[in-house]
């Protein structure tokens, strides 16, 4: 009786014995890598994929973020710990029987994400004709607009250079010819703000004259005042759901340019940037020019054709 007694009290005893023993962590065990794994805040993480890159063995993390790894026939090695939004880490193994990981979230959406006039969205999960491009790999030395930069880049876009003026604007087709008096030029929205045509066509006069043209490649278009330096990104709206958006003057597409923008604890940074170019200088040696004789024989030929 006094022994059943005995193994009653000890019972309990062993069990807080237990207990207070795991409130550090897990215990290791023999053929077993134990341990947590926790994200920056401490907080454990459920269903963490924690396998050996070399083999099969692998396991996941319970409620808890503790995890049983089988090591018995494994000496050495590397455990890959994967978790969706973080960061897949890999670490180690020589032998050791408990292994604690910190995994870091994964950030990278910088270039997924798709920038509308209503939202910004995720590119997997924007259904409409879009196509986006960072400034930074579209500048073209001694270009002065960006409009000019965008020639070849975006698929089903016409970029065409109608005149060697300096600051000329080109002419941009997104969604093709739609009509022969109207405007056909696309919008153009920076920030979220509708940039408006320098130039409007009024109501009696054809664009197709070429007073008209040779106004609008002088005035330039509606974002000629945007120094190319200064947008991040650049996408261009081409499906008809744009119209959803800004009504119908989107019906020859939107191009929509998002400037940069202070980013918080980095420091002043100070860029500056200049072209340089060097021609030869003109003179009459470089010219194959008439005489007096030649000249007065070119006119009577000229009168004559």
């Amino acid at each position: 009786m006094l022994a059943l007694m005995l193994l009653m009290l000890s019972a309990p005893l062993g069990l807080m014995a237990q207990r207070h023993q795991s409130k550090g962590g897990v215990e290791p065990q023999q053929g077993f890598l134990v341990g947590t794994v926790t994200d920056e805040n401490g907080e454990p993480l459920i269903g963490v994929s924690i396998k050996f890159k070399d083999n099969n063995y692998g396991t996941t993390t319970s409620s808890d973020g503790s995890y049983h790894l089988p090591t018995a026939k494994v000496s050495s090695g590397t455990i890959v710990f994967s978790y969706l939004g973080m960061q897949t880490k890999e670490v180690t193994f020589n032998g050791q029987q408990k292994l604690n990981v910190v995994m870091t979230e994964d950030a990278k959406t910088t270039d997924e994400v798709v920038v509308t006039g209503y939202g910004t969205y995720n590119r997997g999960q924007y259904v409409g004709a879009v196509n986006q491009v960072k400034a930074s790999d579209v500048l073209i030395a001694n270009e002065s607009s960006i409009d000019q930069m965008l020639q070849g880049v975006i698929p089903g876009m016409s970029v065409v250079n109608v005149t060697g003026k300096v600051g000329g604007t080109p002419k941009i087709r997104i969604r093709g010819t739609s009509t022969l008096l109207g405007n056909q030029e696309p919008l153009w929205v920076v920030d979220g703000v509708i940039q408006t045509n320098p130039t409007p066509i009024p109501n009696d006069a054809s664009p197709l004259s070429s007073d008209m043209d040779d106004m609008l490649q002088t005035a330039g278009n509606a974002i000629s005042w945007l120094n190319p330096n200064d947008i991040e990104t650049i996408t261009v709206l081409k499906d008809a759901s744009a119209t959803a958006i800004y009504g119908s003057q989107a019906s020859n597409g939107v191009i929509v340019i998002t400037t940069k923008k202070a980013k918080p604890n980095t420091p002043l940074s100070v860029n500056y940037s200049a072209t340089v170019s060097i021609t030869q200088r003109p003179s009459y040696g470089l010219y194959d020019l008439m005489n007096s004789q030649q000249y007065m024989e070119f006119n009577p030929q000229m009168y004559q054709d």
